[in-house]
């Protein structure tokens, strides 16, 4: 990781305590990066697919022992599967984890929810989609998804020091 992450890891800093998820594609268990910090994982639609490259990507971008932003975290994981294009299961998933937070306050709460997703007019149920995205933010649970008509990210050329913040530039993606 970059922008200091390492240094911030080393005063302490690692999420230790905090509870993340992630709607994504089915995960490798036993995985070396997320080994040991997968407290919950739930297949939804896809009980007999293959383990994918993207969820345990992602999984490991978030809470990676030697990649993680975050790798003190506590990682609860909802695979659904994305090749059926519909909503449907990020649904069932999202309200599993509104489920999961609804009698509970603070660190005992999942805190953030990362879907690498976002609207796509031609995928089945977006409208449900959406309102339960309203939904969960109602319930002030922090939902990160690509489903803006722009969304933004940062990158840092090949080659170029990853601390430097000024070695970054916007990224903008636009959806179809």
């Amino acid at each position: 990781p970059g922008l200091g992450l390492r240094g911030l890891h080393q005063q302490g800093m690692t999420g230790k305590g905090v509870k993340v998820a992630i709607i994504d594609q089915p995960l490798l268990e036993g995985h070396a990066e997320y080994d040991g910090k997968l407290k919950l994982y739930r297949r939804i639609g896809c009980e007999e697919a293959e383990p994918q490259m993207h969820g345990p990507a992602v999984a490991s971008l978030l809470v990676g022992e030697h990649c993680g932003a975050v790798p003190g975290a506590e990682l609860y994981f909802w695979a659904v599967p994305s090749w059926k294009m519909d909503y449907s299961y990020y649904v069932k998933a999202l309200e599993e984890i509104l489920d999961y937070n609804k009698d509970k306050t603070g660190k005992d709460r999942i805190a953030v929810v990362s879907i690498s997703l976002g609207f796509v007019q031609e995928h089945k149920n977006l409208d449900l989609w959406k309102t339960t995205l309203d939904k969960a933010r109602k319930t002030g649970l922090m939902v990160l998804h690509c489903g803006l008509p722009e969304f933004s990210g940062a990158a840092c050329p090949v080659g170029k020091d990853r601390d430097d913040p000024k070695n970054y530039g916007v990224c903008r993606f636009l959806q179809a």
